[in-house]
């Protein structure tokens, strides 16, 4: 993972700036870096010859790379070139340019253009954005690397690292158990999957639930229980480095607990709980109270 923390374009900041392009060199530029997350320095040489039917063929940091591209932006390409020897992205002169510092202006132009401004906010930050955006859809480090053409798959493993809060919320076991029930004929031991609901009519997958949540889940404990149950229980007269006093760690647990009923699967509550079992950890709660006095 890398310890540097990337910048990434959001959607509408990403809109903004192939909208501000204003003609058609820009835009295809512009396009061509989001789509195939290729660097700058990359398409310098691009000929008209190297692009093909979905794809570009460059040469790389470490040799020659192929990026996939739209097949529609590739017709473009060929055409903005105009033969197979000549540059896809020709300096004014008419050749091609230098180092990808030249190239990198006309985006960079673009970008304040769009008025997008701030730290890392160059054109290589749009090669990120890409590789966010595969990883926050996939959540497969395998399709970042193949997208991005890196050599090394822990590079790849970093944009997976990004956003794995999102890929938490994205993927839901339950969802996916509903749908392989379902596609396996939702029938099993006379259980149909219309008997399989949910609360409040709720489902997993188009119409598929898996156990009822609510007060009669687990041998008829009350959900509000469970939650509560979650939190450690303040013993009596305890401080937290007498800073925190025993009246102020009980309206916490209040505090975390009303915050976990109200907001399931929220990240916060994992925090909350360890949090609380990190302020009494040494005797401070009834359970580790109760341990101790075993251990005696």
């Amino acid at each position: 993972m890398s310890k540097k923390k990337r910048r990434y374009f959001t959607v509408d900041e990403l809109v903004a700036i192939i909208k501000a392009c204003v003609n058609e060199f820009e835009l295809l530029l512009v396009l061509t870096l989001i789509d195939s997350a290729c660097r700058i320095g990359e398409l310098v040489h691009l000929k008209g010859g190297d692009v093909g039917d979905g794809f570009i063929n460059v040469m790389g940091k470490t040799g020659q790379r192929r990026y996939r591209l739209d097949v529609r932006l590739c017709k473009k390409l060929r055409a903005l070139a105009g033969g197979d020897d000549e540059p896809v992205f020709k300096h004014k002169s008419g050749g091609f340019y230098q180092d990808g510092d030249g190239l990198g202006h006309r985006v960079r132009y673009v970008v304040e253009h769009a008025r997008i401004k701030g730290k890392k906010v160059g054109v290589h930050t749009l090669r990120h954005s890409s590789a966010s955006l595969v990883a926050r859809e996939t959540g497969q480090a395998l399709v970042v690397k193949a997208l991005l053409q890196h050599d090394d798959l822990k590079t790849s493993m970093g944009y997976i690292h990004d956003v794995e809060d999102i890929i938490q919320d994205k993927y839901s076991p339950l969802r996916l158990l509903g749908e392989q029930y379902k596609k396996a004929g939702g029938d099993d031991g006379g259980i149909k999957v219309e008997q399989l609901q949910l609360a409040e009519g709720e489902s997993i997958g188009e119409s598929v639930a898996v156990v009822p949540v609510s007060s009669e889940i687990v041998g008829g404990a009350d959900i509000d229980d469970l939650v509560s149950d979650m939190f450690p229980k303040v013993r009596e007269d305890v401080a937290v480095r007498t800073v925190l006093k025993y009246e102020d760690l009980l309206r916490m647990r209040k505090l975390f607990v009303w915050y976990a009923r109200n907001n399931p699967g929220d990240s916060d509550v994992a925090w909350a709980r360890e949090l609380m079992k990190r302020m009494l950890r040494k005797g401070g709660s009834e359970l580790y109270a109760k341990r101790k006095e075993v251990k005696r």
